[in-house]
């Protein structure tokens, strides 16, 4: 298990490089009742605003400790809660968004989560999802492979080589707007379980 000034200081560098900037863009299209997943040591506490009610999830509990003493925005109303983003303990159809940031890599099961998040957004919801993924370059994927397992072991179980848009549109989703960085070997988007959207993909 991670802990999370470890983690907040292996990831400073790069969030003060880039991944600050994509989070705040990312963040910025949630609305109404938003559910995080995997929200880590509440990085991503700082960009909301604008939204009705946040519910922030984390299976860790000392992450989820150091999220709550990160609560950036006062007057917005925030629950903490610890669970797993395979077992959800919320209600069928209960939040408009659902955001996830550098979760999926260490989720055991990914496909068990996507079909959870499924079952808690509203029929016009969106899934908000920024991850490092399987990069596109055969070279890159030989090193991803031959690191992945011992990353794991370091990085609470993350994986450095797996293709979370694909297990996502596997199980059901859409992808309505796709940011592709660093060459591919990170990706933000947004997708959609309402079939009547435009499949509108993009990358700059």
């Amino acid at each position: 298990m991670m802990w999370p000034l470890f983690y907040d200081l292996a990831l400073y560098p790069l969030e003060r490089l880039c991944l600050g900037r994509w989070r705040r863009e990312l963040i910025a299209q949630a609305f109404g009742q938003v559910l995080e997943i995997g929200a880590g040591t509440g990085v991503n506490m700082q960009y909301y605003s604008g939204v009705k009610h946040l519910v922030v999830s984390e299976a860790n509990d000392r992450m989820l400790r150091r999220a709550s003493a990160r609560r950036a925005v006062p007057q917005l109303q925030t629950d903490f809660v610890v669970s797993d983003a395979r077992h959800l303990p919320f209600g069928t159809g209960t939040f408009d968004t659902v955001i996830a940031t550098l979760a999926f890599c260490t989720i055991a099961q990914p496909e068990m989560a996507f079909l959870e998040v499924k079952r808690v957004l509203r029929p016009n919801g969106q899934l908000l999802l920024m991850e490092h993924i399987r990069a596109r370059k055969p070279w890159a994927v030989a090193i991803q492979n031959y690191l992945t397992p011992y990353w794991r072991h370091i990085a609470d179980g993350c994986h450095l080589n797996r293709d979370t848009l694909e297990s996502a549109q596997n199980s059901g989703f859409m992808i309505v707007e796709k940011h592709d960085r660093l060459d591919g070997w990170f990706v933000a988007a947004r997708l959609t379980l309402d079939a009547g959207a435009s499949a509108e993909s993009y990358c700059r």
